[in-house]
């Protein structure tokens, strides 16, 4: 049995057995980072924190806005109506985009009948 190879599952399984420094994947046998891969890391850093800080500036600008229109005498009598027009607005793409998508099977379905 010593002259036979085994298959390479098993011997993936015996050198995943082996300590880390067996087979190359020690902390003494790791190469050095490249420059490209430090710039890639650097710039991964520089997205996640713009990402986040706009953000954060978008949740801070609105809540300033919205304290801002709060306190307008206009809106502190109307806010019942503010809040309905906000609603309506908001629900308008979803409407158009209904009714254009309704539209042509009806008109199809007229051309079918005549």
């Amino acid at each position: 049995m010593r002259g036979i190879i085994p298959p390479p599952e098993i011997a993936q399984r015996a050198q995943s057995r082996r300590p880390p420094s067996a087979h190359g994947q020690g902390p003494l046998t790791q190469k050095p980072p490249r420059l490209m891969d430090l710039l890639a890391q650097a710039l991964d850093l520089v997205l996640h924190l713009d990402r986040h800080l706009g953000a954060l500036s978008w949740v801070l600008s609105l809540s300033f806005a919205g304290y801002q229109f709060g306190n307008l005498p206009w809106i502190q009598r109307n806010l019942s109506a503010v809040i309905l027009g906000i609603i309506v607005v908001s629900l308008l793409p979803a409407a158009i985009a209904w009714l254009r998508e309704r539209r042509p099977a009806a008109a199809r379905r007229h051309q079918i009948l005549m």
